[in-house]
């Protein structure tokens, strides 16, 4: 007998992802308010180059469990 895995909704990560224009550097970190793709962040510590934000994106979020018996 098969059982019927229900999904549980949890509260996703949301990772902000920022690169050098020069594309020799990137990290990645959690998102802050106002954080959008394309906003100048800072200067890179390798090269000094403009750090811009290249995207937002969610993690995590909905997992499987097994049905209470």
């Amino acid at each position: 007998m098969q059982r019927n895995k229900s999904k549980t909704a949890s509260t996703p990560k949301v990772i902000t992802k920022v690169k050098c224009v020069h594309n020799d550097y990137s990290l990645e970190r959690e998102f802050s308010k106002g954080d959008y793709v394309g906003l100048e962040v800072g200067k890179c510590p390798k090269c000094g180059g403009v750090l811009t934000i290249d995207a937002i994106y969610a993690v995590g979020g909905i997992k499987e469990r097994e049905p209470a018996i």
